[in-house]
């Protein structure tokens, strides 16, 4: 995927464009319905498709007293709207400067970049700009006198309820990671660069490996039967996510990873963590010895959890 940095970037993409825009946080089923839609279209009018949001969350700048847990950080988001079929994204920073930008403006520098802008797609009810004074209304007034269309997405439903970013992070929090699945039609995963670590589970039989948890929306500590996406190949394995309090004093929040069947370093590599069952929660051993027989106990269950689940998509 080609990554844009700036809106005259837009410049650089040959003939017509469509622009998908929202924030996007959790890509979820929704997300993708207005993603889907821009493409669609694009595709009619032999047009380019591109995926326009914002790092990092809005929220950082608008509420920074709430600021909340990220379900798809960047680079995450990213490899999902290219899974999509996405070559294209327009990723601008969001800071104090672009949110200060009038939403007239914004999509005028859209129209004036763009070779040409053929159209925009947003979501039912999303609002950008200044004091949040862009919306549907203002887009089709701008799509008249600048000749491009526009598109209000409806939201998705489940039961009868509108997905949302806000009702997947409470399922993930509470620990629900099958309405969190359905909401976002996939697993629910943590996403990021493995971590140099001590060494400590490869000395005790169960090399692991390690990921940063912070910002990110987190189900409840403890253990879990993972799948691990690892350059486009699935593994399977058991995590803990948590502090290690047997083993780590400096409480430390971290996802630990142990994959089976696996050789080799990963080391600074990028993998994808999906949360398929919660196996127990977090605890504390008397000593590294009877930690070793929890973590053989919980690959055991693990596994057999695992080989009872459909293969990877």
């Amino acid at each position: 995927m080609r990554v844009l940095r700036s809106i005259d970037g837009l410049a650089e993409i040959p003939g017509p464009v469509v622009i998908a825009a929202g924030v996007f946080d959790g890509m979820h089923l929704g997300h993708r319905m207005v993603l889907e839609t821009a493409r669609r279209e694009s595709q009619k009018l032999g047009a380019t498709a591109v995926a326009l949001t914002f790092d990092p969350h809005p929220a950082t700048i608008l509420r920074p007293d709430a600021v909340p847990g990220l379900l798809t950080p960047t680079p995450f988001k990213l490899r999902l709207m290219e899974r999509m079929g996405f070559n294209h994204a327009l990723m601008l920073t969001f800071d104090k400067k672009f949110a200060a930008l009038l939403a007239e403006d914004f999509v005028q520098r859209l129209c004036a970049a763009a070779n040409p802008l053929a159209g925009i797609c947003i979501g039912e009810g999303w609002s950008f700009g200044n004091q949040r004074r862009g919306n549907i209304e203002l887009l089709r007034q701008l799509g008249r006198e600048k000749n491009f269309f526009t598109c209000e997405v409806p939201p998705v439903r489940i039961d009868g309820m509108v997905i949302s970013s806000t009702m997947i992070r409470q399922a993930v929090a509470e620990g629900r990671l099958a309405d969190a699945a359905q909401l976002l039609g996939r697993d629910h995963a943590i996403s990021g660069h493995v971590l140099r670590g001590a060494g400590l589970g490869r000395q005790i039989g169960f090399p692991t490996a390690n990921l940063s948890t912070d910002q990110l929306q987190l189900p409840p500590d403890g253990v879990y039967a993972v799948e691990v996406l690892l350059e486009n190949k699935p593994w399977h394995g058991v995590a803990n996510l948590g502090v290690r309090p047997t083993v780590d004093q400096t409480r430390t929040h971290l996802l630990e990873i142990h994959l089976f069947d696996f050789q080799g370093d990963l080391y600074d590599r990028e993998v994808e963590v999906r949360l398929k069952h919660f196996l127990r929660p977090e605890q504390r051993f008397d000593s590294i010895d009877h930690l070793k027989i929890q973590i053989a106990r919980d690959a055991e269950s693990a596994r057999e959890f695992l080989a009872q689940q459909p293969a990877a998509a």
